[in-house]
């Protein structure tokens, strides 16, 4: 008899203003190939890859949420069930850095509590035109309590890594999940099983 092995599916979604690079940073991602002219994202995009952390291969889906402010409404109920999210801003434009607290109150507002959260700052290869230090990113990282990469979708610099960092988190999240799930039946064993004594 054949066995399957299944592979364990992880929904992550990007979120963050619009032209911050969400697009270009997931085409290089899942294509390795950089399109310095795409256009926004229109509701949504979706995107599938493989993964392999630690010897172990998981699939990704990946959901790329547009930026603009018409699409909130649409987008919302995609951060559901998410297991993972990247936060987005580009370090060439301060107020996509100023409006990332807009992106965490609908993260806070619309997704499961135990969701791994990762912050980047995009166009890594603009540096000259940087309007966001890396302290004051790595201040607002530290302060929601997660990590913080600079990325480059053009020069390919930690795109692979952000993903990567990303599933490790959502293994051990999970992990500690399944602990907690079999405590709490083990208990509830231990208490049915007291009252036929």
């Amino acid at each position: 008899m054949e066995e399957y092995n299944i592979i364990p599916t992880f929904k992550i979604s990007i979120v963050g203003d619009s032209s911050t690079g969400k697009s270009c940073l997931l085409y290089r991602y899942v294509e390795n190939k950089f399109d310095e002219f795409s256009l926004p994202t229109v509701g949504l995009e979706f995107f599938s890859k493989k993964i392999n952390v630690d010897g172990e291969e998981y699939k990704l889906h990946i959901f790329d949420m547009a930026g603009q402010e018409r699409f909130r409404s649409i987008v919302a109920s995609y951060y559901r069930r998410n297991n993972g999210i990247i936060l987005a801003f580009d370090i060439t434009n301060k107020e996509s850095f100023d409006n990332l607290k807009i992106w965490v109150s609908e993260i806070d507002k619309y997704s499961d509590t135990n969701v791994c959260l990762v912050l980047i700052g995009t166009k890594l290869d603009m540096g000259e035109k940087r309007q966001v230090l890396h302290r004051d990113a790595m201040d607002y990282a530290n302060c929601l309590k997660i990590n913080y990469y600079e990325v480059s979708s053009k020069d390919n610099i930690n795109i692979e890594k952000i993903f990567i960092d990303l599933v490790g988190q959502i293994k051990i999240t999970m992990e500690r999940k399944t602990e907690t799930e079999n405590k709490i039946k083990l208990n509830l064993k231990k208490k049915k099983l007291e009252c036929f004594c």
